[in-house]
C-alpha cells in the first residue's frame, strides 16, 4: 500500500475507524504518479518529518487508532511491513527497507 491509495480508500468511503479517517482527511500533501508522497526528496527521505502529519506519525496513530485494536509491538510490525511495500512500489533504495524482525516479540 503507498500514500496514493490510503487516500483513495478513504474517498471510496473503505475506512470506517473515524480517527483513522480524521487523520487521512487531514493529510495535506499529494501523492505523486508513482503513488509516493510528494514530501519524499529524490533520496526517499521525508523533507517535512519533524512536522509530519500525525498519519505518518507512528506513535501518535497507535495511541488515537491502533491502540484499540492491537499491541504496539504488533502494530510496529505492521507499519514496518506497510512501510517496505511503499519503499518497494516507489522504488526507492533497498537501504531504505526496515528490518521487520527487530518487532518480533
Amino acid at each position: 500500500m503507498n500514500v496514493s491509495s490510503v487516500l483513495n480508500r478513504a474517498k471510496e468511503g473503505k475506512i470506517d475507524d473515524p480517527d483513522l479517517k480524521k487523520a487521512i482527511d487531514a493529510f495535506p500533501y499529494k501523492a505523486m504518479e508513482n503513488g509516493s508522497c510528494e514530501m519524499l526528496d529524490d533520496n526517499g527521505k521525508c523533507k517535512v518529518y519533524d512536522n509530519r502529519p500525525e498519519l505518518c506519525n507512528t506513535d501518535v496513530m497507535f495511541e488515537k487508532v491502533w491502540s484499540k485494536k492491537m499491541s504496539k509491538s504488533d502494530y510496529f510490525k505492521e507499519s514496518a511491513r506497510a512501510c517496505n511495500n511503499m519503499i518497494k512500489y516507489s522504488e526507492l533504495p533497498k537501504e531504505f527497507l526496515i528490518d521487520e524482525k527487530q518487532f518480533d516479540e
